[in-house]
């Protein structure tokens, strides 16, 4: 591993053991504070300020389920609406009810909205996501995922869910489904996710999780929210880490990493203030099509020596792979390669800064503005599928020689990339390895000024947007041929 990596992690564990350290440390002092305040919050919904209608907070005395609740996903100013007065389809969600919906994936938490279907049998990212009467092929180009009301990315791409992670610091959730969705953030017209951050807490509090995965590994969350001094000024800090071996076993890490939030908000007489900033660096595996056995219509078995459920084409054998990059022609020369890593898999190192702000003139007059800025890296280096059937080698090996055109008479000789020969009758299923990179950057501001004309009647808002665009860099290897064995050796023909 190199240094950056080693940085990384390092800073992820001293960030999150910070905050179970500080959690720890508070636990009976706040425990004791809380049952003698009232005004104090619950540290699982955020932060509840003097204007916590203007900031969207649900009381906790009222159940998110209610039609009293104050949603802003949609809104025309950042009061937000009650969802009883809403003209549109939104669907809530808050961290209890999140953990109860126990989604694989920030994709898969999708599904609670109706009409919205996320295909997430990939891994934690990387899934399909289909919004009803909005006909897609592949990806999420129908989904934007936003954080604090501001879209990760303005433009869809294959890597929205890559984005960010779910843990303790998302106190809600709000899914707006087609209706005002497209005169905000990018202009959606099918799904907006709005993950909404917990903030900090005028008395010390927090929580924290261990959580041991059946598929081999460990999960460690925690979230803690204090004062900072009597500035009024509250913070918070909180995320995860995780280690796991997957539902489908490459013989390495299947996922591996973390993500960090920090907040720093602040009632004012008549608005309110909040910064946040995080950090995510987690690598995922990447699953795509997988042999299944379908002799006639309606019937469905495993392909004889692969398990559909837990078979996977990575292995120890093509975990690290050199791929040419440039021809050499001069004997004893060593061409130009590029060193990749499957374990990396299709992941994220991203940075996001944002901030909000609302405040009250009085009259009617109001005034809000979100800013966030992302930078970072989402490499994908994965097998996919050519979508051709598992194969005898021998019937491989001829097609191969028809695709090329090759002169007849030649003999082939084929081997595994860890000794020996195989079977010229042996099944191997044809998978093409990819390696994509992609370095988005964005940066945008939303300001909202609107004048209440009449009860509940506002004036339009001004929008003020930016955005930069991406740059990304494709690479793709060539063909090569795997044993259907559950663990497989490559093996190459030449």
């Amino acid at each position: 591993m190199n240094s950056t990596g080693k940085l990384n992690q390092l800073a992820l564990a001293v960030a999150i053991g910070s905050a179970l350290v500080m959690a720890a440390g508070q636990a009976k002092a706040g425990a004791a504070a809380q049952a003698t305040s009232s005004t104090n919050q619950n540290a699982g919904n955020g932060s509840k300020p003097k204007s916590a209608a203007k900031k969207g907070a649900t009381s906790s005395t009222t159940p998110a389920t209610t039609l009293s609740e104050i949603v802003v996903t949609g809104a025309p100013t950042f009061n937000g609406v009650k969802r009883v007065d809403a003209s549109f389809s939104i669907t809530t969600a808050t961290l209890q009810q999140i953990k109860e919906a126990n989604p694989v994936s920030i994709a898969d938490l999708l599904k609670i909205s109706p009409g919205v279907f996320a295909e997430s049998s990939g891994g934690q990212t990387g899934a399909n996501i289909e919004v009803a009467g909005f006909p897609s092929d592949s990806g999420a180009p129908f989904a934007t995922f936003e954080l604090e009301g501001m879209p990760l990315f303005p433009r869809w791409s294959y890597f929205e869910d890559a984005m960010m992670r779910l843990d303790d610091t998302i106190y809600r959730v709000e899914l707006l489904q087609g209706g005002p969705s497209v005169l905000y953030g990018n202009g959606q017209p099918g799904l907006i996710a709005n993950f909404r951050l917990r903030q900090g807490t005028p008395t010390p509090s927090g929580d924290v999780g261990l959580t041991l995965l059946s598929e081999g590994g460990e999960r460690i969350d925690g979230f803690y929210g204090f004062p900072v001094g009597s500035s009024g000024w509250l913070a918070s800090v909180g995320g995860f880490w995780r280690k796991s071996d997957g539902v489908r076993n490459p013989q390495f890490p299947a996922d591996k990493g973390g993500q960090v939030t920090m907040t720093l908000s602040r009632d004012l007489d008549n608005g309110s203030i909040m910064f946040y900033a995080r950090y995510l660096n987690d690598k995922n595996q990447f699953v795509t099509d997988t042999p299944i056995f379908n002799p006639a219509p309606g019937q469905f078995s495993p392909w004889p020596g692969f398990d559909p459920l837990t078979g996977t084409f990575g292995s120890k054998a093509d975990q690290y792979q050199v791929w040419q990059t440039a021809p050499c022609f001069t004997n004893g020369c060593t061409p130009p390669g590029l060193d990749l890593n499957l374990a990396n898999g299709r992941g994220g190192d991203l940075r996001i800064v944002g901030g909000t702000f609302f405040y009250d003139f009085g009259n009617g007059w109001t005034l809000s503005n979100n800013f966030q800025a992302m930078t970072g890296n989402i490499n994908n280096i994965a097998y996919y599928s050519t979508g051709e059937n598992p194969m005898p080698l021998s019937a491989f090996i001829s097609s191969q020689e028809s695709y090329y055109n090759l002169p007849a008479g030649l003999t082939p000789e084929v081997r595994y990339t860890t000794g020996g020969t195989p079977s010229m009758d042996e099944m191997i299923s044809v998978q093409n390895p990819e390696f994509i990179r992609k370095h988005p950057k964005s940066i945008g501001d939303e300001l909202h000024v609107s004048k209440e004309l009449f009860d509940g009647i506002r004036s339009p808002s001004a929008r003020i947007s930016r955005h930069f665009p991406i740059g990304t860099t494709n690479t793709t290897a060539g063909t090569r041929c795997c044993r259907r064995s559950p663990i497989r050796r490559p093996s190459w023909s030449t």
